[in-house]
């Protein structure tokens, strides 16, 4: 699932809904996904608000992980399930916007942060797996993600 973003600026009209936020949100959602692919649990966490919403990449099935601690937990269990050696991400772009309105995904207003990147997964079997990841983040008034959105490709594995 790919995830297609455009943005408009338009100095002089007051209707914008959306315009460029501050760079320090791309840095903290760049920390963010580190930390994740790291699984640097203690420093992820502190990077979630107590009531994030983290919505599982394609599956329906399941809903959305409510609050840090169902967030970290499905991290770890994910990882142990499926004998994940490590990961790698890289070619970070990071897109901060600022919305005065609730995005249609969303029911939120302010600042999102998509992120799309590469990343490589490493199996402790051996095999590895390459990914085109899309995220997209909300953060709260404290900096902090309340909205944790999660889009890849289907994963293809080769045998190294």
């Amino acid at each position: 699932m790919g995830l297609l973003f455009a943005c408009q600026r338009q100095e002089n009209s007051s209707n914008n809904d959306l315009s460029i936020a501050t760079q320090n949100y791309a840095v903290l959602a760049e920390k963010t996904i580190s930390y994740q692919a790291d699984f640097d649990l203690d420093a992820w966490s502190k990077m979630l608000a107590d009531d994030v919403q983290f919505e599982l990449p394609d599956d329906t099935t399941q809903p959305s992980l409510v609050g840090r601690a169902a967030a970290i937990a499905a991290w770890q269990k994910w990882r142990d399930v499926n004998k994940i050696q490590s990961l790698k991400f890289s070619r970070f772009t990071q897109i901060p916007i600022s919305s005065q309105k609730a995005m249609k995904f969303s029911d939120l207003s302010g600042v999102y942060v998509f992120s799309l990147f590469s990343g490589t997964v490493r199996y402790t079997d051996g095999r590895t797996a390459d990914l085109k990841m899309n995220y997209c983040f909300h953060f709260n008034e404290a900096k902090m993600i309340d909205r944790y959105y999660v889009f890849h490709d289907k994963i293809n594995f080769t045998k190294n």
